[in-house]
């Protein structure tokens, strides 16, 4: 069945139910109040890859079934609220927010059109006049990271990342990239080398998860 069709009928079925929590089950909300303060309150983790790269907690327990949720269940609405998460936990740590711009890691247009929408760009929205999702693209599709070992997930990204239609805007701009987890950071460290050759000052990033 088509994937759009599929879409429909989750959100036929999420009018006559009520939604479950992605982190503990229970019904009421994407992500209800326990859960949501259970992430809030971890220490952040951070990992220095070529590039700094600062994550809300590692990729285990409540974090990993909502991202699982955003990412495979159908559940846009995840993104927002782990975006929010972020947002408050990154932004007091840009400094010059006039110089500072946030650029989601975007998808391939056929894994967006699988998918319905871009988890990373989901959760970019949350920093509000910040974001700036028209900066990079995917220039080729890739095959899924998760699947890969280090060194094949170097190559898998190679060259497959491309300056955007508005990729003046980095030009001496701070650029945090954001993604939904990092692994060994090949996808970060792919889109931190655009981002550089394109003028950015600086390159960081921020993830909801790091698998460690």
């Amino acid at each position: 069945m088509p994937p759009v069709i599929l879409r429909l009928l989750k959100s036929s079925l999420d009018l006559l139910a009520p939604a479950r929590c992605a982190g503990c089950g229970r019904h009421g909300d994407e992500l209800c109040g326990s859960c949501a303060v259970s992430i809030t309150a971890k220490t952040s983790i951070e990992r220095f890859s070529d590039v700094r790269i600062v994550a809300l907690g590692a990729y285990e327990g409540i974090v990993r079934r909502a991202i699982h949720a955003l990412k495979y269940g159908n559940r846009p609405g995840l993104g927002s609220t782990l975006g929010k998460i972020l947002a408050n936990r990154i932004l007091s740590t840009l400094g010059d927010g006039q110089r500072t711009i946030v650029v989601p890691v975007p998808l391939h247009l056929t894994r967006l059109r699988e998918r319905g929408y871009n988890q990373a760009e989901l959760i970019a929205r949350a920093f509000a006049d910040l974001h700036e999702p028209g900066a990079l693209v995917r220039a080729r599709a890739t095959a899924a990271q998760a699947q890969l070992d280090r060194l094949d997930r170097e190559r898998n990204v190679a060259g497959a990342f491309a300056t955007g239609s508005r990729a003046a805007r980095v030009v001496g701009k701070n650029v945090l990239i954001v993604d939904d987890v990092v692994t060994t950071g090949a996808t970060v460290r792919a889109c931190a080398g655009v981002l550089r050759a394109a003028g950015a000052t600086s390159v960081m990033a921020a993830a909801i998860a790091l698998r460690l």
